[in-house]
């Protein structure tokens, strides 16, 4: 993950060659396949997006409750509430720790993610960690589209699913 003002960039190792960048200020989420130079944009709807601590619209209360080392970095741990101000009654909870040798990177948090009543099974614990942590790499041409990219219509495209195949190509139906 990089970080740079309201902007992220975010390449999971689990979907290799597949980066997300979030344009917060923009309000819209790009997705990128490296290996196909393709990209899909997408619009961000304030209600649709997932709970993030970084967001200029969250407003974050902090609880010191103790002290840890997480690979090698003291922390201090933290007990967390915080909400969007546009929507104050949807709080979330969190436990996190902020890596004291990193200036206070949140190296590591738990959050715990209300059910969404329209999404039936969601909720419940997001984990997430940081490794090999880099503070001041980010440079302003990561959250940027290469000007070699081809825009596509979808996400399912953008992930090498193939896109839609135009009437005139369809094979003809048995």
């Amino acid at each position: 993950m990089a970080k740079m003002g309201t902007k992220s960039r975010v390449e999971n190792p689990a979907m290799k060659g597949l980066v997300t960048i979030a344009l917060a200020d923009a309000k819209k989420t790009i997705m990128l396949n490296i290996a196909g130079k393709t990209y899909f944009e997408q619009p961000i709807q304030d209600q649709e997006r997932a709970p993030n601590m970084y967001d200029a619209d969250m407003v974050f209360d902090k609880k010191k409750v103790g002290i840890d080392t997480i690979d090698g970095h003291p922390c201090i741990k933290y007990d967390a509430v915080f909400y969007r101000k546009s929507q104050p009654e949807e709080k979330y909870k969190a436990i996190i720790w902020e890596a004291q040798d990193l200036k206070e990177f949140n190296i590591q948090s738990e959050i715990t993610v209300p059910p969404n009543p329209r999404y039936p099974g969601s909720g419940g614990k997001m984990v997430m960690k940081f490794k090999d942590i880099k503070l001041g790499a980010a440079t302003a041409s990561m959250f940027e589209v290469p000007g070699d990219y081809k825009k596509v219509n979808s996400v399912q495209e953008v992930m090498g699913f193939g896109g839609l195949i135009p009437k005139g190509q369809r094979p003809p139906k048995p």
